[in-house]
């Protein structure tokens, strides 16, 4: 039980899980008087099979977190807090989809990592969470694209999701349209180069981000020319 306490607390990765279930699952059955090399399709069915019923550490962190919220979302004096979490979650995101309800677009590039941890194992075993309110930006103009869309089918390395969302962050923008001219020909110059100068400002409070290093702006440049431009490093548009 003190262990299970812990869970819903825990940030933990996939492989921690699993050494902590090598260690934590023999101990379980030789004090139930089973022998530790119990076959694991045993240790999982479920009693009227003929089976222990016994949950993967990973498995049972995910119902706790499942439950601990769903009891803070029902109190007054939390259920506040837990949903500015989730929505402050999803403004960093920058997508247009709910994170907690479509997690199989990984998040995990956020600056939360008990959330990064709770949106993997969503994904994971197929779980939504469904909020009332979504906290989802809405399209600035005709044809807008939230640009994160745009990353998550070509780039599926964590690092470099994380180097773009910081670039992303600093220039303190979430649709294409943001650093578009208004002709919608080409995109603003100096995007490449850390200025956000020529970028309109913003009423949102955006979080304090550092210029990212000069790595990470040449795979800035890199993706958006691709995503979006005729060839790289132009800021000319395709149609």
């Amino acid at each position: 039980m003190k262990l299970y306490f812990l869970l819903t607390i825990s940030s933990l990765s996939e492989e921690q899980y699993i050494n902590i279930n090598k260690a934590h699952i023999p101990q379980v059955l030789f004090s139930m008087g089973f022998n530790r090399t119990c076959p694991r399709v045993l240790r999982l069915r479920c009693h009227p099979y003929g089976g222990l019923q016994l949950k993967h550490i990973e498995v049972e962190t995910l119902i706790r977190k499942l439950l601990s919220l769903h009891n803070l979302l029902h109190k007054k004096d939390t259920s506040k807090a837990v949903k500015l979490l989730f929505h402050w979650y999803q403004y960093a995101s920058g997508i247009s989809r709910p994170v907690l309800e479509t997690p199989i677009h990984s998040t995990v590039y956020g600056n939360s990592i008990w959330a990064n941890d709770l949106i993997r194992m969503l994904s994971k075993y197929q779980v939504q969470i469904k909020l009332p309110e979504k906290n989802i930006q809405k399209l600035r103009r005709f044809k807008d694209r939230f640009i994160m869309d745009d990353i998550f089918p070509y780039i599926s390395s964590i690092t470099t999701r994380i180097q773009l969302n910081a670039c992303r962050f600093f220039l303190q923008i979430t649709f294409i349209s943001k650093i578009t001219a208004i002709n919608i020909n080409h995109l603003i110059q100096g995007i490449w180069h850390r200025d956000n100068s020529k970028i309109s400002p913003t009423t949102l409070h955006w979080p304090k981000q550092g210029s990212p290093d000069s790595s990470a702006w040449k795979v800035w440049s890199k993706v958006i020319t691709y995503l979006y431009c005729f060839k790289y490093h132009s800021v000319v548009l395709r149609k």
